[in-house]
C-alpha cells in the first residue's frame, strides 16, 4: 500500500512538472534577460559609486523590468512560430533574399497517371479508396 501511494505521488508530481514546464521556461528566460541587462548596466560609467547618474543610465535602470520581460516574450514568439510551421516544412535561407518557406508536396494520385508511375507505396490496396468513392 505504501508502494502504491509513493507511485501515485510520483505520478502526480510528474504530471504537475509536465503541466508547469512553460512557467519554468519563462522563468528561465526572464532570469536570463534580467541578468544580461544587469551586466549591461554595469558597463555604464554612472554605475560606479560617487558618480551622478546620466540620463541614459537612469532610462536604462527604469527600463530594467520591461527588458527582463523581453526574454519570455521572445520565447513565446518562438513557440508561436514553431507551432504555426508544420513539422514537414523547412526554411531555405539564401544571401540577399528573404527566407523561403518550403513545405512537402502533398501528392494525390489521379487515375490518368496510373500508367506513368509505379505502385503507391502509401497504400498497398491497388486502386485505394477510389472504388469506394465511385
Amino acid at each position: 500500500m505504501i508502494g502504491r501511494a509513493g507511485y501515485d505521488l510520483l505520478r502526480a508530481g510528474l504530471r504537475v512538472a509536465v503541466q508547469l514546464w512553460p512557467l519554468w521556461l519563462f522563468w528561465y528566460a526572464w532570469n536570463l534577460a534580467y541578468g544580461w541587462w544587469s551586466d549591461y548596466l554595469l558597463t555604464f560609467p554612472s554605475s560606479q559609486s560617487g558618480v551622478t547618474w546620466t540620463t541614459g543610465y537612469a532610462a536604462a535602470v527604469a527600463a530594467w523590468p520591461t527588458v527582463a520581460l523581453l526574454g519570455p516574450a521572445l520565447v513565446m514568439g518562438g513557440g508561436v512560430f514553431l507551432h504555426r510551421t508544420r513539422a514537414g516544412e523547412a526554411f531555405v535561407i539564401m544571401r540577399g533574399s528573404p527566407p523561403l518557406r518550403c513545405g512537402h508536396a502533398i501528392y494525390f494520385r489521379r487515375p490518368e497517371w496510373d500508367g506513368l508511375v509505379g505502385d503507391n507505396r502509401f497504400h498497398r490496396g491497388g486502386q485505394g479508396n477510389r472504388d469506394a468513392a465511385e
